[in-house]
């Protein structure tokens, strides 16, 4: 029992084993069911054969499959880095537009203290390409109040070669001071 034991062991481990046949004459079988000299085919052995042609003619079929799957793992990465970079510079725009409305609203300000808040947001949070410009108009609401509009047109910064402006607009009503007498 303990010799089967080590015999089949050794087996495993893909070495030859030595099995004692009679009269003292000592035949070798191949590991995992290949044929030896000594054997006559079989059913089995000939199944086996063809089996390992079988994964024989897969070699580098991995190669292949990776050759095909990394370059779309590598395309949704860079898709889901430029999606993210393209809302931040959304709300880098919006926020822009917005803090050059709250300080154009003010009682006194100019259209260039607008662009002047407007640009600082863009130079502190980044995530836009350079070129980007800002507008400022005035209009009158439908209750007859001063508007301030402010514009932001940008790009955000790209990995991916795609055209993807941005343009955000905010307005307010301009603060003025009210006698009051005219309340």
């Amino acid at each position: 029992m303990a010799n089967a034991l080590q015999g089949e062991r050794r087996r495993m481990t893909g070495k030859r084993e030595r099995l004692k046949g009679g009269g003292g004459a000592v035949a070798t079988r191949p590991a995992f069911g290949g044929r030896s000299s000594h054997s006559a085919p079989n059913s089995t052995t000939t199944r086996l054969s063809s089996r390992r042609k079988l994964v024989c003619s897969e070699r580098g079929l991995t190669s292949t499959e990776m050759a095909i799957v990394f370059p779309l793992l590598i395309a949704t990465l860079l898709t889901v880095f430029q999606s993210a970079f393209y809302w931040h510079a959304w709300n880098v725009a919006n926020l822009a537009a917005e803090q050059g409305v709250s300080a154009g609203q003010v009682e006194g300000a100019s259209a260039a203290d607008a662009i002047a808040a407007s640009s600082n947001i863009i130079g502190q949070t980044g995530g836009l390409s350079p070129g980007s410009t800002t507008t400022v108009g005035y209009g009158t609401d439908p209750a007859g109040g001063a508007t301030i509009q402010v514009s932001v047109s940008a790009k955000p910064i790209t990995i991916v070669p795609v055209n993807w402006p941005i343009d955000a607009t905010a307005e307010g009503r301009l603060e003025e001071f009210v006698r009051a007498d005219d309340r």
